[in-house]
């Protein structure tokens, strides 16, 4: 009996260890972990592991586990290895729980991405959806929907990404207030990346400024050569290389061990490098190519690899070295193109069609010009401002929610420090003010979504630069027989930013929306339909005054400069006919468009009822 009673009592006490050491862990993991820059080193994950053995079906130990496997995997050379073993872990994970499986899928995730194998990753959504519609808690889900969000926007699935992102957001007010500013920061950063992809360059600047801010009051700098890295790119592409711009890319290289030099950092030495080719200073910007070309073959990431060499070829032909440089430059592109989104194939077809033309290849050029456009109205016909109008005010809720919860939390740490007979007081009064401030902040929050949205829906209808109507605004516009629709594009408008930068490419889109509103009728439509192109709707004009009006708007460019440049456009004007659809229209002015170009540029192409088509210089 004696021994029995022994046994009973080790058994518990046992099992009573446990119950406190796996909490424990967990504590201990969450504290390491910074997703997806800071893990648990081998060494102390063995640990964890040596301790959970007892309780090897526990979620904690399949998460020890996962973590394990995801460290040795990361290394390019037992990346396969890494796979297998982690799906051998899940099949395991299946029998056990559902936390247990999305610990196993949560670092499968993080293995594609670092991969880059993005179309494996985002094909594990519907089997991660599935399981974070059971009961799982906030950190699980939001870890799993950061990853997804993660996925679909390397992958180019913005909207879907935005969403992701706004439900991992949505569950950092249920998480424990330890390591909030991080997670706020992280998800910071994915918004600006989506905004600049969108082209929303201001809004990206505006969201990293505010994250580096807070990074710096809080002492949290494991982001910031990312955030440095994505304000840098934003603003170049809103401002040019600017000196700022510069100090950005300079700040993401930083490093104080050389060992830690990774995939960020690689980038800013890219950019660093692409920003002094722009600027024709080739002897700098090689240099800076070649430390990231060093960085990446040590990563093994060769997709940055062809991005960094075809820099260098470009670098070789504006040298005059264009036997050398244009193969360099073909190789990479072809070697990366299916790899990246849209909108970098656009820019890397807009530096080949450049080397062309300085080769004196017009014909390729002309080739490679006509599959930018394409691209380019692949890339716009993302619904982007819907995505940030709708996306975006729920996330700016869910922030202004987010501050408020953090202050009340504030406010309950400080009450704790009082007596108890102060704090009854205090709790009294405070739940009553935070009644009351909560009711006007509600009241205000209601108030300053409406008046978002009513801002915003009036800005996603209009260009930001040149305050003229864009193309959504097209869908709300009524079309007629004898209207007559014409396409206008810059000539050479990317060698105009490269040479005078982008302010001045910006003055020339400006000062071009203020002749084009001046040249046609008060009845007319200006759009700005994307980049350096234009759409002019002129309102019942009939075929016998369509030479007429075409031959103002070729007077309204040609006599005076444009933003003390000279300027020329190209394009293609059709009549719409009886039951005509706008999109066939566009279609054939956008046809009639390459045909001028084609030709020589600075013309319009006008096709006739005919069928003949008249050329106007």
């Amino acid at each position: 009996m004696y021994r029995v009673f022994v046994v009973f009592f080790l058994t518990v006490l046992s099992w009573h260890s446990f119950a406190e050491r796996v909490p424990r862990i967990e504590q201990q993991l969450d504290a390491v972990i910074q997703w997806p820059l800071r893990f648990p080193d081998t060494a102390q994950l063995a640990v964890w592991e040596q301790q959970l053995h007892a309780k090897s079906e526990s979620d904690t130990w399949f998460r020890v586990q996962a973590l394990l496997l995801l460290q040795q995997a990361l290394v390019p050379q037992q990346k396969q290895e890494g796979f297998s073993a982690l799906q051998t872990l899940l099949r395991q994970a299946e029998a056990m729980s559902t936390e247990a499986q999305l610990e196993v899928l949560n670092a499968l995730l993080e293995l594609y991405l670092h991969h880059q194998e993005f179309d494996a990753a985002v094909a594990l959504q519907p089997q991660v959806q599935a399981l974070l519609e059971q009961d799982v808690g906030p950190r699980l889900q939001f870890q799993l929907r950061l990853q997804l969000g993660r996925a679909l926007k390397a992958s180019g699935q913005l909207e879907p990404a935005l969403q992701r992102f706004l439900q991992a957001h949505n569950e950092i007010v249920l998480l424990d207030l330890q390591g909030t500013d991080y997670r706020r920061q992280y998800l910071q950063l994915q918004l600006a990346r989506i905004q600049s992809r969108l082209q929303n360059y201001q809004y990206a600047i505006q969201i990293v400024s505010q994250a580096l801010d807070a990074a710096q009051a809080q002492g949290l700098d494991a982001l910031l050569p990312e955030l440095y890295l994505v304000r840098g790119a934003a603003a170049q592409m809103a401002y040019g290389t600017t000196d700022q711009v510069m100090a950005d890319f300079r700040a993401a290289t930083t490093v104080r061990d050389p060992q830690e030099l990774g995939r960020v950092h690689m980038l800013g030495f890219n950019n660093l490098g692409a920003v002094h080719l722009h600027r024709r200073e080739f002897e700098p910007a090689l240099t800076y190519l070649e430390q990231g070309i060093a960085i990446a073959e040590r990563l093994g990431n060769d997709r940055e690899i062809h991005v960094m060499r075809f820099n260098i070829g470009y670098v070789l032909v504006l040298q005059g070295q264009t036997d050398q440089g244009l193969p360099m430059m073909e190789q990479a592109y072809a070697a990366f193109a299916d790899k990246t989104t849209p909108g970098t194939q656009g820019i890397m077809l807009g530096h080949l069609a450049d080397a062309y033309h300085e080769a004196g290849l017009f014909l390729q050029e002309n080739q490679v010009l006509r599959q930018q456009r394409q691209i380019r109205d692949q890339v716009l016909a993302i619904e982007r401002d819907r995505v940030f109008s709708e996306l975006q005010v729920q996330f700016e809720a869910q922030e202004q929610g987010l501050r408020i919860q953090l202050l009340e939390q504030a406010n309950a740490l400080r009450d704790e420090r009082l007596t108890r007979a102060q704090r009854e007081r205090t709790l009294y009064i405070g739940l009553v003010t935070i009644l009351l401030l909560g009711l006007t902040g509600a009241l205000l929050a209601i108030r300053q979504v409406r008046r978002l949205n009513a801002q915003l829906d009036d800005l996603s209808k209009r260009d930001p630069l040149t305050q003229l109507l864009n193309r959504r605004a097209l869908s709300a516009m009524g079309h007629a027989k004898g209207d007559l629709l014409v396409l206008l594009d810059v000539d050479h408008f990317k060698q105009i930013n490269d040479r005078y930068g982008h302010e001045r490419g910006d003055a020339v889109l400006t000062e071009l929306a203020e002749r084009l509103i001046t040249a046609v009728r008060k009845d007319d439509q200006v759009l700005r339909w994307g980049g350096e192109e234009f759409l002019l709707i002129l309102r019942g004009v009939g075929e016998h005054a369509v030479e007429d009006n075409l031959i103002k708007l070729c007077n309204a460019l040609r006599f005076e400069p444009i933003a003390e440049l000279e300027v020329t456009a190209s394009g293609g004007a059709v009549l719409l006919q009886e039951g005509q659809a706008m999109q066939q229209a566009l279609q054939q002015a956008d046809a009639l468009l390459y045909q001028a170009k084609a030709q020589g540029r600075s013309q319009i192409h006008y096709q006739a009822s005919d069928g003949l088509v008249s050329v106007l210089r």
